[in-house]
């Protein structure tokens, strides 16, 4: 039969690497913790919009793109205008050059410009 306390939680199954697994249990015993203490806590804070703990999201989420991208983004973002939109220096050259593709396929179908 199940309390009302396990009724309260949801069950999350995930997979981390053994060496990473095992330093932060050893982490948590330290400070007399378990794993789910921490996950819980973790969690709440992001839910509760905590800046730092969003910070590990951000970085995590930028480190992912930058994999996706591969050899289409070589280097990190320049700068990040709104966390919610980040603008990528790629992007800005991407948009200038198809604005200029743009302009000259204009002025190829208006015929020769005269200087």
């Amino acid at each position: 039969m199940r309390s009302e306390v396990a009724l309260e939680r949801k069950c999350v199954h995930l997979k981390i690497r053994r060496g990473i697994h095992a330093a932060l249990r050893q982490e948590l015993l330290r400070r007399d913790l378990s794993l789910q203490e921490a996950m819980d806590a973790f969690a709440e804070e992001v839910v509760s919009g905590r800046r730092s703990t969003l910070g590990v999201l951000d970085r995590l989420a930028a480190e992912k793109l930058r994999r996706k991208l591969g050899p289409l983004q070589p280097k990190a973002p320049s700068r990040m205008v709104d966390v919610r939109h980040p603008v990528f220096e790629h992007d800005e050259e991407s948009l200038y050059a198809l604005i200029q593709e743009g302009d000259d396929e204009a002025q190829d179908l208006d015929g020769p410009v005269d200087d």
